[in-house]
């Protein structure tokens, strides 16, 4: 822009512009960090208090989680005790012996893969799990548990003879009580 000010005006001009938007600049960026701070000062407050809270939920939480594991164990405490009390009451099976008589009426092609004890609508009952090669086999290993005089009931879900071959099967053994 033209001037027709002498030149010592207008660098005093100049620096006074300068110096006044130096200044402006300094007095927004004031301003903003004041409005910034009240703003988060609150939210920092209000952070600080949660945690505390969290903190003691989390505490609570902790020592009700550790209590009822501790009910869990006694829990699972008080179920092995039942099962072995519903032991005393069997026709004597011996592991051995019940794992034994299973193994030897188990056909060539019939693989066991898994043994389990666990409760049946009946009291205690023996699950085996495993692969037969056929059906027929399969058939013939639930008809010779059939003949072991430990199990009073053998259960072959009929949906595991819908294959003809390579069969994953579970058959469910009810123990013999000795009212039985």
């Amino acid at each position: 822009m033209f001037s027709f000010l002498p030149q010592s005006y207008k660098t005093k001009a100049q620096e006074e512009y300068n110096l006044r938007l130096w200044a402006s600049v300094c007095l927004m960026l004031g301003c903003v960090f004041l409005i910034s701070a009240a703003l988060v000062f609150p939210a920092y407050l209000s952070a600080k208090s949660a945690e505390t809270s969290v903190a003691a939920a989390y505490r609570a939480a902790a020592e009700a989680s550790a209590s009822s594991v501790n009910k869990g164990a006694d829990t699972a405490i008080t179920k092995a005790k039942e099962y072995m009390a519903a032991f005393e009451t069997l026709v004597p099976l011996d592991a051995d012996a019940g794992a034994l008589s299973i193994v030897g009426v188990k056909p060539k092609g019939v693989s066991i893969t898994s043994i389990s004890l666990g409760d049946t609508d009946d009291g205690v009952g023996v699950s085996i799990g495993g692969v037969a090669s056929t059906r027929a086999e399969l058939l013939a290993f639930s008809d010779a548990l059939e003949t072991v005089s430990d199990f009073s009931a053998v259960n072959l879900p009929v949906n595991y003879l819908a294959n003809d071959t390579n069969i994953d099967y579970t058959i469910s053994l009810s123990i013999k009580n000795q009212n039985q």
